[in-house]
């Protein structure tokens, strides 16, 4: 029977919170790279250097340990392949935001991010209909799918950018591979299973950057003038729009909810929250 109580679990989890997971940024830098098209009141928090009020609890770690130790297998075969590949090579744009590339690949002259994304989120990158309906076969999207995030393009257009690269190659890599059957069903191969690649040009990738480049230096400045900005995210297409932390999807993973919660909407003086916080 399921145990009521997870001792191995439970251990690991608190093993995962104990450790420390502290990434220095690639320069000295206000923004990181892999912090792009997030909501602005957040990184007004991370630019004032306000201590998170909810910081990642042991199964957010645990997701992220595991996307980490996939990438350094899917490294270690891309440098089998192409000898001349790069890893984890810092860059910056300008004293803004700075980052690590996932792989650069001279070759072919694009810079490559890979992501580990659950299937909810691959389904919808590839237009993966896994269950339809009852009795329906699994099927794909006549469109093709949504594609990765624009924040993923962005950030690794950020890095083809620190590295005169032209194109970005955005990898998924699912948690959760689509069944042997339903792959048959929807004419996916052995490897679209789990596995799924983008290539964009300048012409996709700069004009997100430039406008994440003027959206995060209006927050720094703001952030010096000692005020934090209001909650606001961006959509699927980039465009600004309000949020709730009580029903704003983003929120529920933040490492700032309570705090903002707290806060409250608007604009806020930087001084009374570090008062408060103290």
């Amino acid at each position: 029977m399921r145990t009521a109580a997870p001792k191995i679990g439970q251990a690991f989890s608190e093993w995962m919170v104990a450790q420390d997971h502290h990434k220095d940024h690639a320069a000295a830098t206000t923004f990181r790279f892999s912090g792009v098209m997030g909501c602005s009141r957040q990184l007004g928090y991370l630019a004032a250097g306000l201590e998170e009020s909810d910081p990642m609890d042991g199964s957010s770690l645990a997701v992220t340990a595991m996307g980490s130790l996939l990438h350094e297998d899917i490294q270690s075969a891309i440098a089998l392949r192409w000898p001349d590949a790069t890893f984890e090579g810092k860059g910056a744009v300008g004293d803004l935001i700075s980052g690590h590339y996932d792989v650069d690949l001279p070759e072919d002259d694009e810079s490559i991010e890979i992501k580990t994304v659950g299937a909810y989120k691959f389904d919808l990158a590839i237009g993966l209909f896994r269950s339809p309906g009852k009795g329906q076969p699994a099927r794909l999207r006549t469109d093709g799918g949504k594609g990765p995030s624009l924040a993923h393009i962005c950030q690794g257009g950020f890095n083809a950018a620190a590295h005169g690269r032209s194109v970005v190659r955005i990898v998924y890599v699912s948690r959760e591979a689509v069944s042997v059957q339903k792959a048959q069903e929807a004419g996916l191969g052995p490897i679209d299973r789990f596995w799924a690649e983008w290539t964009f040009g300048r012409e996709v990738w700069e004009p997100l950057v430039r406008a994440e480049t003027e959206r995060l230096a209006k927050i720094r400045a703001l952030v010096d003038e000692g005020t934090l900005p209001d909650r606001s995210d961006l959509d699927d297409k980039g465009k600004p729009i309000k949020i709730n932390p009580d029903t704003h999807w983003r929120c529920l993973y933040c490492s700032f909810a309570h705090r903002c919660k707290m806060d409250g909407p608007g604009r806020i003086a930087i001084p009374r929250l570090k008062l408060v916080a103290s």
